[in-house]
């Protein structure tokens, strides 16, 4: 989870910076920043590295500005991140060098009115905080593979941040680098000293904590943080339920990813976990070798049906779980005859009434044919998120 040169020119140290060519190479990896000054043919190779943003007034060739072709080539064999002219003795570049570089996807800025220390020192400490943020993910992996007792949970959750109540909520959403960057996570951002944010798998979670158990004013907190932080507009978001002990911070945060996740599985802005029905207990045990295996009992007599015979019966289940066994809903959905849906489900019926060989399975009552249905659909919610 390395930072790019794209995502580091967000910082409000590159603003005067202007890219000129090699917009492909913005997404390669930046290891550092560094200043050539007199630096020329194999000393470039010597003193630079891969992953280097080069800074440079090309002084060491100010009086022939013809051997910026050579210098870059250099730079390109170094495979360093790019090159920055600042605009002192150079205000534009050659379209031959412009050309090679689209080529190479090498990047090459202009910039002006920027020290050099200030470029370097931000790209620094974005460096230094991704690192951070890399054992932070990976000592928040450690508390979710459930290896961990309570009191091993509290005290990651204590080195995590010090600073926690005794009771969380956890919210976890999406949301890219730039964002990050300007919502201020990826400084850890402090709303106050009870609440914190950190980036995780390709989204963020926020924690709020409270020292007493009272989960309609931590929810509260958890509305207003987000708002703080401009995480509760265009994010989905997913909820743990409120008023859990520090020591339970696995549990939570393993909640808030689960409603995420059925949030996005059944199109919804937000979800709390205490909101999610049967899901709540399928999304833990999805990848259990039992609920894969009723999950293909239950999904692919139908998928086999509609293949060979042309028809949409797995959608009239899906829909018909969805609106609850209501008949007349689902044929509004559907925009079909309320009889058609009628006739779809008998089928649907006869088919899970079978086995593989076609020998008829008892299905002792109503309810039992709705439920393994239900749970069958919102496992294929789950395993495909296709509606």
């Amino acid at each position: 989870m390395s930072v790019t040169l794209g995502e580091a020119i967000e910082l409000d140290a590159f603003k005067t910076f202007k890219l000129v060519a090699g917009e492909g190479g913005l997404k390669a990896p930046l290891v550092t920043v560094g200043m050539m000054d007199y630096e020329m043919g194999d000393m470039i190779e010597k003193n630079f590295r891969e992953g280097e943003l080069v800074l440079t007034t090309l002084v060491n060739i100010k009086d022939d500005l013809n051997r910026l072709g050579e210098i870059v080539e250099r730079f390109i064999k170094v495979k360093a991140a790019g090159l920055a002219i600042k605009n002192i003795y150079i205000d534009t570049i050659p379209e031959p060098i412009m050309k090679r570089c689209n080529e190479a996807n090498f990047p090459i800025f202009m910039f002006h009115d920027i020290f050099f220390e200030v470029v370097i020192t931000a790209v620094s400490d974005l460096v230094k905080v991704q690192l951070e943020m890399e054992d932070l993910e990976v000592q928040i992996d450690r508390m979710l593979s459930g290896e961990m007792n309570r009191f091993a949970v509290r005290r990651v959750a204590q080195q995590l941040y010090r600073y926690f109540g005794e009771y969380v909520q956890v919210a976890y959403g999406k949301g890219s680098l730039s964002e990050a960057s300007e919502s201020g996570y990826l400084q850890k951002h402090l709303l106050d000293k009870n609440h914190r944010c950190w980036p995780y798998r390709g989204g963020f979670l926020v924690v709020v904590s409270a020292e007493e158990p009272d989960g309609e004013t931590l929810y509260k907190h958890m509305k207003r943080s987000l708002s703080q932080l401009k995480l509760d507009q265009g994010h989905i978001l997913g909820f743990s339920r409120g008023g859990q002990k520090i020591d339970r911070l696995d549990t939570a945060i393993h909640e808030a990813i689960y409603a995420y996740q059925t949030a996005v599985t059944y199109q919804l802005e937000q979800l709390k976990f205490s909101e999610m029905g049967l899901d709540r207990l399928l999304l833990p045990v999805k990848d259990n070798p039992w609920t894969v295996q009723y999950y293909e009992s239950v999904i692919e007599p139908l998928q086999s049906y509609d293949q060979k015979q042309g028809t949409d019966l797995l959608k009239t289940a899906i829909i018909y779980i969805i609106c609850s066994g209501d008949v007349k809903l689902t044929a509004e959905r559907l925009y079909q005859h309320a009889n058609t849906v009628r006739y779809r489900m008998e089928r649907v019926r006869q088919i899970l009434s079978e086995d593989r060989e076609g020998r008829e399975v008892t299905c002792h009552t109503e309810w039992s044919f709705y439920e393994m249905l239900a749970v069958g659909v919102r496992l294929h919610l789950i395993y495909t998120g296709d509606l």
